[in-house]
C-alpha cells in the first residue's frame, strides 16, 4: 500500500463548490538476488470530487490528513440568516 502524501492532495473552494483532487504515483520494482530486473510496475490515477456547499464560513474550513483518513471541518456562516425570509402580506 502506498503512503498518502499531503502534496498529492488538493482542497479548494470557489463558487459554493468544495473541490478535493487526489493523485496517486506508484512505482513498485522486484530485482531477483543478481540484481537483475523481474518486474517493474507503475500506477498512476486521479480522483476528484465536487461537493456543492452553501452558507459556510470559509476561512473557517479546516483539513486534517491522519493516517490515511482526509477529515474537513467545513463551519456554517453565523451572520448569514437567508435560509428562511417571512413575506409581509399587503
Amino acid at each position: 500500500m502506498a503512503a498518502t502524501f499531503r502534496r498529492d492532495i488538493d482542497i479548494d473552494i470557489a463558487h459554493n463548490y468544495l473541490t478535493i483532487r487526489a493523485k496517486r504515483n506508484e512505482y513498485h520494482e522486484e530485482k531477483d538476488d543478481t540484481n537483475k530486473m523481474i518486474r517493474r510496475e507503475r500506477r498512476s490515477g486521479e480522483f476528484v470530487r465536487r461537493f456543492y456547499v452553501d452558507h459556510v464560513d470559509e476561512e473557517g474550513i479546516k483539513a486534517k490528513l491522519d493516517q490515511g483518513v482526509l477529515k474537513l471541518e467545513i463551519p456554517k456562516r453565523q451572520d448569514d440568516d437567508r435560509s428562511r425570509r417571512q413575506i409581509q402580506i399587503d
